[in-house]
Parts: C-alpha cells; structure tokens; sequence
C-alpha cells in the first residue's frame, strides 16, 4: 500500500504537469490509478478481513443511489452514469489508501511534501516569466491557466490547496517555529500570490489572520470578520451588480440566460441563473453539463462541484456535496476550529473546481487531515 500511495504521489503532484504538456490524458490516467488503488484496497481486504463502515461511507453510498436515480428519471446514457461514478470512487479510493498508511513510517512524506512546495516557487516564476511556453504544449492551454507548478495542466487552485492545507499543518504541528518553517511558508505564500487565483488570496489571508489573531489574545473572530468583508469585496466585482439589483426582473433573468446559453456566464451569473429558476430536483442527468464522451462542456466552460451537481444531480446533490463534507471532516479527531477552516477550504474550492474526481484534490485533503488528526492526539 505504501509503495502505491508513493507511487500515485510522485506522478501527480510531481510528473502529470509534464506528463499532460506531452499529451497524456489525465482523465485516463485516473481512472488507470484508481483502478491501481481499488485493487490494493481489495487485496488489503482480503489480508485484513475488515471493512470499513461509517458515516461518509454511507453519504458516498447515497451519492452513488443518487447519480443512478438522476441518470433513470433523465434517461441519461449509461456510460455517462458509469463515468459518474467517479465522484464517488475516487474520494472513497484514497480516503481508504491515505487511511492504512498514515500510521507507518511518514518521515519520508515530510520530506517529499517539503521538497514539493519549494521546487513549486522556482518553477511557477519559469511559467510566469516565459509565458509563451504553452505553445508548446499538446494539449490545450489559455494564458491564464499557465501557473500551475509540477501540478496537472490550469491546476493552481489544487496547487494553491495543497500549499495553504501545507501551512495549515505548520502552524497546528508546531508551537516554535524554526528557520526552514518560515522559509517554507514564505515559499508557499509567494507562489501563491503568483498565481491567477483570487479564491486562494481571500483563503489565504483567512488562514494567516486566524494563526495571527491565535496568537493575539485568542480573537478568533478577526479572520471571519476581514475574510467576509474581501469575500463579499469579490462578490460584487465578480457578479454584475446590476444583474443583483434586477434580481426577478425580465432584465435580469433575460441578461444571465443570454450568458449562460452562449456559454459566457461566469460561475456566480451561472448561480444566478440556475436559482432564478425552476428548483431542479432530478437535475438533468449525470455529464449534462461536461460530456466527457461528445466535446466537453455542454453548457458553461467553468468547474465547479457545486454547479455542476445542481445542474447534473439537481438541489439533492448539493445537499449530498454538503454532507458529504460535513461527514468526512466528522471522522477525525481535530479542533473544531480546524474542523471549520477545512469545511471553509473544502466549501470554498467546490466552487471553483471538481474536488472529488481529483486525485490531487483528494490526496491533498486526506494527507493533511490524518496528519493533523496525528499530531493533535500525540
């Protein structure tokens, strides 16, 4: 299991940038891994004799009912349906792998997660300072995706992730800071300043107010306060406001359709539309809104968890996202006050990328939560 888990960590987080910028398909190389990590888990079972039940067992169970449900009301094809499914494998994959090897010998994790977020500073000035690098590339690529590290290809929101999941760990793990902790969030926060990530700054600066403001009397309520003041700051520059203040009008409604049917909605316009609605309840079918099998987006070019398991899945599925969520963080014994930041993070970032088909996203939360649950109960 460890010799899989190492294996898994090093292609992605260290080789798939390269490996996709020569033409490899990420899509097929997770479902190759995952199919890798499946099969370690089942021999691990049939060693072990022990399966694992428990609540986010069960919420991923009742996701995957639900994929099937939505796919037979929406008559949806059933390699879509199939394909769906990853949402639930993968999440599921490597909570089980990160879960059996955590316990071992994790020296060698520290090292290699130490050695990944300082080659990422270099690296992202290269992809910064010589942008016309992605000419080169086999696979698509627009300028602003450029930053994204050793990472898969427009991966700087899982690269910026992993870096402030990193710092998170930092701050719970250590009571005196040395010279090379420093170094290493100094490292973090530059690369993540770099890259085109507005969500990360905002993240970011809540998580550096909320280990400040520990460290000031305990005034935890400092970074929720400032946090939602530059969120709300976001809101309204990313959101026409005029489209808030026509809220139910026909101009309103006619303006974010016009949007989001030529496919230039962005995420919130498309949130607004979508909920301006009648309330899905079904959705439209797993893939309705990225067919993996005919193009690609079928709406909207934007990933996001949340808009796509409305549209797809309909308002159960977002319940199912929240819970899914609310009951992964309930199986660790850390703070509450961790608890909350991760539910934050996890929140934030489902609203701007796909969490649960990432391997990078998946192994990153999983990691850095049985780390700190580690540290916390030593």
């Amino acid at each position: 299991m460890q010799i899989v888990f190492y294996i898994l960590f090093i292609t992605f987080f260290f080789l798939m940038g390269i490996l996709q910028f020569l033409g490899l398909s990420i899509t097929i190389a997770s479902y190759a891994i995952s199919c890798v990590v499946c099969l370690a888990i089942f021999f691990s079972f049939l060693v072990q004799r022990k399966l694992i039940i428990n609540g986010y067992f069960l919420m991923n169970l009742t996701l995957l009912i639900w994929i099937i449900i939505s796919g037979i009301v929406n008559q949806t094809d059933f390699f879509l349906v199939i394909n769906y499914t990853s949402f639930v494998i993968i999440p599921m994959a490597l909570y089980l792998l990160v879960r059996n090897i955590i316990d071992k010998d994790i020296k060698p994790l520290y090292t290699i997660v130490n050695s990944l977020v300082i080659i990422q500073l270099p690296i992202l000035l290269l992809q910064y300072l010589f942008p016309s690098y992605i000419q080169y590339s086999h696979k698509l690529m627009i300028p602003i995706d450029r930053l994204f590290g050793t990472f898969p290809l427009a991966g700087d929101h899982a690269l910026s992730f992993f870096l402030i999941m990193n710092i998170i760990f930092l701050f719970v793990s250590n009571n005196k800071f040395s010279v090379f902790n420093y170094i290493i969030i100094l490292f973090s926060v530059i690369s993540i300043l770099l890259m085109n990530s507005t969500i990360s700054y905002l993240l970011l600066l809540f998580v550096l107010l909320y280990f400040l403001s520990k460290k000031l009397n305990n005034l935890i309520f400092i970074p929720f306060i400032v946090s939602f003041l530059f969120l709300l700051l976001y809101f309204v520059s990313s959101f026409d406001i005029l489209t808030l203040l026509c809220k139910g009008s026909v101009a309103g409604i006619v303006g974010n359709a016009s949007l989001f049917e030529s496919g230039t909605a962005g995420r919130f316009q498309s949130l607004y539309y979508l909920f301006s609605k009648e309330l899905l309840i079904f959705g439209n079918g797993p893939g309705s809104y990225f067919n993996p099998f005919s193009g690609g987006f079928q709406v909207n070019a934007n990933f996001s968890q949340f808009i796509w398991f409305y549209y797809d899945l309909g308002i159960i599925g977002v319940i199912i996202l929240f819970l899914l969520i609310f009951t992964y963080l309930k199986l660790f014994e850390i703070s509450n006050y961790i608890k909350l930041i991760l539910a934050i993070l996890l929140l934030s970032y489902s609203l701007f990328s796909n969490i649960l088909d990432s391997i990078v996203f998946c192994m990153t939360f999983n990691i850095f939560a049985f780390l700190i649950q580690k540290h916390q109960k030593t």
